[in-house]
């Protein structure tokens, strides 16, 4: 697992390029007004709308390899549409729900698809294809990377996710931590924002 993890990450560049960092930036403001506050992928709804948008702009190398066909295949395969919550977590996922992310709050009453979370997980199951591997990470990075793109170099994002092996851990300059991490007995990688203090 760990040599297929490595792989995948390695080969993050092979298959997607930063020339689409500008369109990730037109997509994630593409409103007109819009300001950082509106992409906060610490809400969920906004996550899983940051995510889905960029599907299609991701999957460009691979229509040009293998077609419009299995590009619009993935893009349905791993758009976040499902859902879920229970007491202590609001949960989005893909329509297989081998890439879920998980929203945990501060209080109960705080579980909502529209309020601000204190942590996210995204999990990547082992039954996962590879190509959806590849777009999940990659939009993670994105979104990181945007996230922080006045206060952190994106070539410092896209070196933890091309060289990370499990329980690495980056910094970012708000407090929050993105660890990567494989949980024991479990079939699935996880990718996890938390403030640091939860350490």
């Amino acid at each position: 697992m760990i040599k297929r993890l490595m792989a995948i990450f390695l080969g993050i560049l092979m298959m997607f390029s930063f020339a689409f960092a500008e369109k990730t930036a037109e997509t994630l403001t593409s409103a007109e007004g819009e300001t950082a506050e509106t992409e906060n992928y610490m809400i969920p709804r906004m996550f899983m709308s940051m995510f889905n948008e960029m599907l299609p702009y991701n999957v460009a190398p691979i229509r040009e390899q293998s077609g419009d066909e299995e590009a619009d295949r993935l893009v349905e395969t791993c758009s976040l549409t499902e859902y879920d919550a229970d007491t202590e977590c609001f949960y989005y996922g893909s329509k297989d729900w081998a890439i879920e992310v998980v929203f945990g709050f501060e209080k109960a009453e705080d579980v909502s698809p529209d309020n601000p979370c204190l942590f996210w997980y995204m999990c990547l199951a082992d039954e996962a294809e590879e190509n959806a591997w590849r777009l999940a990470m990659y939009g993670l990075n994105q979104m990181i990377a945007y996230t922080y793109r006045d206060t952190m170099s994106s070539d410092v994002i896209l070196h933890y996710f091309q060289t990370v092996t499990l329980g690495d851990m980056l910094e970012l300059p708000d407090g929050y931590v993105l660890k990567t991490l494989r949980p024991d007995g479990t079939d699935y990688v996880v990718f996890t924002m938390e403030p640091a203090n939860l350490h």
